[in-house]
């Protein structure tokens, strides 16, 4: 009788790990997929690093500040946020862009018109700068 209450007890618990371990190898797989998208949008682009120094919400408005170093003012033509998955979802916002020294300093322009955060998917997105260059 106490086998058959240790049994009763053990199945679920090891049913549960089951599915837990098999749910956190789906998800890293899903992550890993989404991360090979993005690569393949971006692939050929050449890449800097932005060093993001704020980000704020205004309602439902997703505004960053940041800057890129190395990027030289004869050189520079315009800068876009985009907004993307990887795949379906592509979206493009203006931003301001000035200059200190060789660095570019960038912000998205208005409160209301930034990042709208209500009409993101519910997956992971990725916030990228582009940056035209002549």
């Amino acid at each position: 009788m106490k086998r058959i209450w240790q049994l009763i007890i053990i199945v679920p618990i090891l049913v549960g790990v089951g599915i837990g371990i098999y749910i956190s190898v789906n998800k890293q797989i899903q992550i890993s997929n989404n991360n090979e998208k993005i690569d393949n949008v971006f692939g050929v682009a050449s890449s800097r690093t932005a060093k993001i120094s704020k980000f704020y919400s205004f309602g439902t408005s997703l505004n960053v500040e940041g800057k890129i170093e190395g990027i030289s003012k004869d050189n520079y033509e315009g800068i876009r946020i985009l907004v993307t998955d990887g795949g379906d979802y592509n979206e493009y916002y203006n931003a301001e862009a000035y200059f200190e020294d060789e660095v570019l300093n960038f912000k998205t322009q208005e409160i209301n018109n930034s990042i709208d955060l209500e009409n993101l998917p519910n997956r992971r997105v990725l916030c990228i700068s582009k940056i035209k260059t002549k």
